[in-house]
């Protein structure tokens, strides 16, 4: 404190910062020095945290798909996949949350040809009599 009133003093502000002054601003000063830093290592910690968190879910990722790949045809088709869609996952060419929508979507996409393919027969049939006497169950065409 004393080298800073002495320069202070030499470049003619003795009179503007008195020592309490002084001392009231350099410990404001080291107070937000202290609270950037804070700031800094909190989003340095968050960044971590992320960091860590991606790294967990790849490891996660990469155990998944070697189980998967020591199945045989017959145990990845019970379980509804196949060996190119285990290959693609290994090649880095899907991700696990990718194959799982268009699987989805896929058999959204099914139920509606199905649907579509129900109310089809049913409407070659002109009155409901005509099915009646087709000797076809009505609720085997709907659904």
């Amino acid at each position: 404190m004393k080298n800073t009133s002495r320069v202070l003093t030499v470049m003619g502000y003795r009179d503007a910062f008195d020592p309490q002054t002084l001392q009231l601003h350099q410990q404001k000063s080291a107070v937000l020095r202290v609270r950037a830093i804070k700031k800094q290592v909190s989003r340095l910690a968050r960044l971590i945290r992320r960091l860590v968190g991606f790294m967990q879910a790849a490891r996660i990722q990469r155990n998944a798909i070697q189980a998967l790949s020591k199945l045989n045809d017959d145990q990845l088709l019970d379980i509804g996949l196949s060996r190119s869609e285990v290959e693609r996952l290994q090649l880095g060419h899907i991700s696990l949350e990718e194959l799982s929508r268009q699987r989805q979507d896929w058999q959204q996409r099914v139920q509606i040809r199905k649907h579509v393919s129900n109310i089809r027969k049913f409407s070659q049939y002109k009155q409901p009599q005509q099915a009646i006497e087709s000797n076809q169950p009505l609720l085997s065409r709907c659904g």
